[in-house]
């Protein structure tokens, strides 16, 4: 479902001063040894209280170089089970420190950025040994909403780079009740085109700076599953001239009337322009940048790490598998 009429709309930029904005965001890094698989996580917040032309103070939590997450296992995972479970691990972490920032922080903060999307799907990971990482997930998102709800925070995901064809496929079934009143669409065969058009790419040539898409509601059943009194949307939002549009998604009461949910995905937009606007060729919201900056995970922490590992226990066993271990090979 789309609450909006029009394929896109104008949006101006809102006055922040005064508010206090945050942004979430977690690093990961996973490297196979012989026999184990290592898996490093760690995440921070990052927010601010802006004045109308720049912001006053910047907080980090927990603090400004947080410390890493270290997870050390055997479970045999498959190439691509490591994977699922590193990015729901990773995205577990991220959901903590929201959690944990908006709880403990004496201020409001009035908008948080997440980085990423919430709508991850069940990996499914057959292997008995390995816990119930989705339902973990889904406990962690729930606490969030409700920190949220309790605190009067505005939750909003950020996803950076997407290839998914979500709106393409939802205007590929509703051209079926143009297409009798446009000839030159019978005698194509439209839905197969659209279907192969990725969202971002439609939008990166549909929209103009300040221009946000039609809304969708609802295209995901994370809000059914978590059961929340919640419905999630979803839009795109071109914040830099010379850059493709975010997508923006989060969730909003089931109570709001269709008007009011309009209007608060207006002023999500309208709030979100100006801090993504620094830079004419990179439109990612600054505390997403900020949180992003902190939180990578060098490799050189990753080999330190691995090094203390071998020498505190003495097995040689805890290196790097041969693709990885090259005397060749640059590390930062």
């Amino acid at each position: 479902m789309s609450l909006d009429d029009q394929l896109y709309k104008d949006i101006k930029p809102q006055n922040i001063s005064g508010l206090t904005i945050g942004g979430v965001d977690g690093g990961y890094v996973a490297k196979h040894l012989i026999g184990y698989d290592l898996h490093l996580f760690r995440a921070i917040a990052v927010y601010s209280t802006f004045t109308k032309k720049r912001l006053i103070k910047t907080t980090y939590f927990p603090s400004k170089n947080p410390k890493l997450e270290i997870e050390l296992n055997n479970w045999s995972f498959s190439t691509r089970e490591a994977e699922k479970y590193g990015n729901l691990r990773r995205s577990i972490t991220e959901l903590s420190i929201a959690t944990q920032v908006i709880d403990s922080t004496h201020k409001t903060i009035d908008i948080l950025l997440m980085d990423g999307s919430p709508f991850l799907k069940n990996p499914s990971i057959q292997n008995e040994l390995i816990p119930d990482i989705y339902q973990l997930y889904l406990d962690k998102l729930s606490n969030l909403l409700s920190s949220a709800d309790r605190n009067n925070t505005q939750l909003i995901w950020i996803v950076k780079d997407s290839r998914v064809n979500i709106f393409t496929a939802f205007l590929g079934k509703s051209l079926q009740f143009f297409a009798p009143l446009i000839p030159e669409l019978l005698n194509l065969d439209y839905r197969n085109i659209v279907n192969r058009v990725y969202d971002m790419d439609l939008f990166y040539y549909l929209l103009k700076l300040n221009t946000r898409s039609f809304s969708l509601i609802n295209q995901h059943q994370l809000s059914e599953e978590i059961n929340y009194n919640y419905q999630n949307f979803q839009f795109y939002l071109k914040t830099a001239k010379y850059d493709i549009p975010l997508r923006v998604e989060g969730f909003l009461p089931r109570r709001l009337t269709r008007d009011r949910m309009k209007n608060a995905l207006d002023l999500i937009s309208e709030t979100l322009l100006p801090i993504s606007q620094y830079y004419h060729e990179y439109g990612i919201p600054a505390p997403i940048v900020e949180a992003d900056a902190r939180v990578k995970i060098k490799e050189s922490e990753v080999f330190d790490y691995i090094k203390l590992l071998r020498s505190l226990n003495n097995y040689p066993e805890f290196n790097l598998r041969r693709r990885e271990r090259s005397p060749w090979k640059f590390r930062n």
